[in-house]
């Protein structure tokens, strides 16, 4: 009992857990050798002897609250990060994800490549059913197939319909040749049917029973008469044995057999040579599926830099994504902060109210909130296009109220606005000035499609989010929607910031003499900047890879035909690399998408470095006022 107390619980429970972390590491390790992870291995290896190293040791007693969060920064960070690169130095792709000898596995003993050839053997076939297992869901449960050869080979098994698909690893009931017997399990199954408790009554070699499986009779094949010809038994390293008739099938055998010494598969079929290039073997001009990975440098990078139909896609894009990124934070800042300076004035009632509602746009679910924007603008339903079509008002004036009184009303609202704009423009409200602008001219459109010519009957489609629709409008939709989705980020980050610049220093430009655009510019700007800075450099960065917004609002599109990479109008970079990984026409490619995320990271922590250093400079020259 002294033991125990003097390492106190603690410890225990150190050491157990440490025990558990071994032991799954110990039981890891096997399967790892076994699957060719090196990498993994050593990693595992070294986290788990670092661990045990800081977690018992006493002089390392002050890492042990640094280790949960190492672990995790490893695991989230530098893993992936790792992974990336190593993704993006090879052929990683649709089709060469395996190794090289999964690949020639596949390609010499799977069922993709057969030939049944018109001197394809024949074989003896008879067909076992075993009545307890028949089901009316799996018609093939209670069937066994038994194939015999012109060498007295037997192949038993459960048999799969020929449309389906074939096991990675097919094996067999029965029977392995003497002399294939090793210590590993063989695919073909036990050395012989007696094994499996054969009886063969008649000596004829085909036993009349096989354990439970009984043969069936010619007057018994009525039951199975219906998908009898698409029986096939994979017989492993052989190929297929796919039935004919009752008692007889053809043995369809590889196409392709590996020739070690000279790394070349050789076609039986076509009798010639395919050698190894860039990850596939290639016969006759034709790359063979599955290939494999394999490191091939930086050919990925050279591509996306040296290949046009590659480099012209990406430069088109980059530049739109700067575009994009750069004026949905513009015009989420000015609205961000025009608002703030408005609900700044004191004088506003319900200021607090009306602050909550602006934050709503920000507090929803991003991809809700995209889902929403993407019906609202649907050009043939959305209520945009049906807004500004003003039908709604013609409906209204035919009715019940004469056409030149609904065009007198919005007259007399456009008025109201201008008086009020006016207003404003002595007290120097410009944010409101031009808010009111804004709805004199939605007014005044209005106007216009009651006494232009069709009276509110003209159709207005604006292709915002249609898949083959206009460049423009699609562009301007996500700039719109994506400005405000986020401008009540800046709304909030300029309100505290103002909140925080001392007044005396705005009454005493005003004593100086100073208007009050000439306080805001000169004095209220300029510390605003030093503080929401790096928050602008920031959001730069997340609109800059606004996956979900392009994704879910335009896909991309409209498309764009005539390059190597699939991509569309309003393609930003991070979708870009989406198409690459995941909706290529070739399939994915991985490895140029990996390499692709590395030519973004070093544009935004190029332009994220030059814009710190501009920070930097406003901190120095305002950062002591």
């Amino acid at each position: 009992m002294s033991f125990f107390r003097r390492y106190g619980p603690g410890w225990w429970v150190r050491l157990f857990g440490l025990a558990l972390l071994d032991g799954i590491v110990v039981a890891l390790i096997p399967s790892l050798i076994d699957r060719g992870a090196t990498v993994a291995l050593i990693s595992i290896l070294v986290g788990a002897l670092g661990l045990n190293y800081v977690f018992l040791s006493a002089r390392a007693m002050p890492f042990r609250w640094l280790a949960p969060g190492m672990v995790f920064l490893v695991l989230m960070m530098l893993w992936p990060i790792i992974f990336t690169v190593w993704v993006a130095l090879t052929n990683w792709s649709t089709g060469n994800f395996i190794t090289k000898d999964q690949a020639i596995d596949r390609l010499t003993k799977g069922g993709s490549y057969l030939m049944e050839s018109e001197q394809a053997q024949l074989v003896e076939l008879y067909i076992y059913r075993d009545p307890s297992l028949t089901s009316a869901a799996d018609p093939l449960a209670d069937l066994k197939l038994l194939a015999r050869t012109e060498t007295g080979d037997y192949y038993y098994g459960s048999p799969r319909l020929r449309d389906s698909a074939a096991a990675e690893e097919p094996t067999l009931d029965c029977c392995t040749p003497a002399g294939e017997a090793g210590a590993e399990p063989s695919p073909l199954g036990a050395a012989s049917l007696a094994d499996l408790g054969a009886v063969d009554g008649d000596g004829d070699g085909i036993p009349e029973t096989v354990g439970a499986y009984t043969k069936l009779r010619l007057v018994d094949i009525g039951s199975i008469s219906g998908f009898l010809d698409q029986l096939v038994l994979d017989v492993p390293g052989r190929g297929q044995a796919r039935v004919r008739t009752f008692s007889s099938a053809v043995l369809a055998e590889q196409r392709f057999t590996y020739d070690e010494a000279t790394d070349t598969l050789y076609d039986r079929l076509n009798e010639a040579a395919c050698p190894a290039e860039d990850g596939n073997f290639v016969c006759a001009g034709e790359r063979l599926d599955p290939g494999w990975r394999e490191f091939q440098g930086f050919e990925n990078f050279t591509d996306i830099a040296g290949n046009e139909r590659i480099r012209t896609p990406f430069l088109r894009i980059f530049v739109w994504n700067v575009v994009f990124a750069v004026s949905v934070v513009l015009l989420q800042l000015v609205l961000g902060l025009g608002l703030a300076l408005t609900f700044e004035d004191r004088r506003m009632k319900g200021r607090g109210f009306y602050r909550s509602l602006l934050l709503i746009p920000w507090a929803a679910p991003g991809f809700i909130v995209i889902l929403v924007w993407r019906g609202l603008l649907n050009p043939t339903y959305g209520p945009v296009n049906n807004l500004l079509e003003a039908s709604w008002l013609a409906q209204l004036s035919h009715s019940t109220w004469p056409k030149w009184l609904v065009a007198v009303l919005l007259a007399a609202c456009t008025a109201a606005l201008l008086w009020m704009v006016a207003g404003m423009l002595r007290r120097r409200r410009w944010f409101a000035s031009i808010l009111g602008i804004l709805g004199a001219a939605v007014v005044i459109w209005f106007v216009y499609k009651i006494l232009g010519p069709g009276f509110g009957t003209r159709e207005v489609s604006i292709p915002w989010v249609q898949p083959t629709g206009n460049w423009f409008w699609s562009k301007l939709a996500v700039i719109l929607v994506t400005m405000w989705q986020g401008f009540p980020y800046f709304f909030l980050i300029c309100t505290g910031a103002l909140q925080a610049i001392p007044t005396d220093m705005k009454e005493a430009a005003k004593v100086d003499g100073a208007s009050p655009f000439q306080v805001f510019w000169k004095v209220t700007f300029p510390l605003l900047m030093v503080g929401i800075a790096p928050l602008i450099i920031a959001s730069f960065a997340f609109n800059f890879n606004a996956f979900v917004n392009i994704f879910l609002l335009t896909a991309g599109g409209p498309p764009v035909s005539g390059y190597g990479v699939p991509f569309g109008e309003t393609d930003i970079l991070i979708s870009f690399v989406f198409d690459l990984a995941v909706e290529s026409g070739r399939g994915g490619q991985y490895a140029l998408a990996a390499a692709a995320t590395f030519f973004i990271f070093f544009i935004v922590a190029t332009i994220s470095a030059i814009s710190f250093r501009f920070t930097k400079r406003l901190e120095e020259i305002y950062g002591s006022l």
